[in-house]
């Protein structure tokens, strides 16, 4: 398969990804009220925590992958947690972004971290290495 047909489906899952956060934070999480002021940039050391998280979650579940095709799929659909990432920061860095949209891209971006670290965990008891 071409590898742009093959990033189609992984950047339509991370869209999904980011509007699901976004609807999900909106439904669990009641803000009282939208920040007046622009949040600060998420910083450089928080932001490469976060990439080397997700790198480390998405190299050992691939690795686990090329051992246990059961977990192949798994494997390219959590690819799209690299894409919401960059997206979020996207709009992190944006100067036109509303502080509203910047508060949560942020709390989404962290959100997406998270769940790196605790699948990442979790890949110990499927056995992987």
């Amino acid at each position: 398969m071409s590898r742009a047909r093959r990033a189609a489906p992984v950047t339509a899952v991370a869209v999904a990804l980011i509007a699901a956060l976004g609807l999900g934070a909106g439904g669990c999480k009641k803000h009282d009220a939208k920040p007046a002021t622009r949040p600060e940039p998420i910083s450089a050391a928080e932001r490469k925590r976060g990439d080397d998280a997700c790198n480390a979650y998405l190299a050992r579940l691939c690795a686990c992958a090329a051992t246990r095709p059961e977990m192949a799929s798994r494997c390219e659909l959590k690819q799209a947690k690299k894409e919401a990432i960059e997206m979020l920061l996207r709009i992190d860095d944006d100067p036109t972004a509303t502080a509203s949209d910047v508060f949560i891209a942020q709390d989404q971006l962290r959100m997406v971290i998270s769940k790196c670290v605790e699948e990442n965990n979790a890949l110990d008891a499927e056995g992987c290495p």
